[in-house]
């Protein structure tokens, strides 16, 4: 694999990363810019990776599905009983959800 590559396959996880970190912080919606920046990238990486923020959540929830239903389910609150736990496809739905229409209000590229 050529560095090329290598960088390529590092930026995603990186970006990927920064999605699940900024909702693990309560941030559910953070812009193309703000993802970028947390890792110290340009936003035209983040175009070039994801092409756009739809496609992007996709992958974050595809692959750090079981980090965001804990978070999901965290941020419902203490008050719920074992009997009252979603299974984790109902949680997934929520995040999913919680991320559908996310949009970068600054979407040059």
């Amino acid at each position: 694999m050529d560095g090329r590559s290598r960088r390529k396959i590092v930026n995603a996880e990186s970006m990927l990363h920064a999605g699940l970190l900024f909702i693990q912080e309560g941030n559910w919606r953070p812009s193309a810019t703000q993802i970028a920046e947390r890792c110290k990238l340009s936003k035209r990486t983040f175009w070039s990776l994801f092409g756009s923020l739809d496609t992007y959540w996709d992958e974050v929830i595809r692959v750090h599905g079981e980090a965001l239903t804990q978070a999901a389910w965290k941020s419902m609150g203490s008050s719920i009983t074992i009997e009252d736990r979603p299974t984790v496809s109902f949680l997934r739905g929520i995040v999913r959800l919680a991320l559908k229409g996310t949009e970068d209000s600054d979407v040059s590229r």
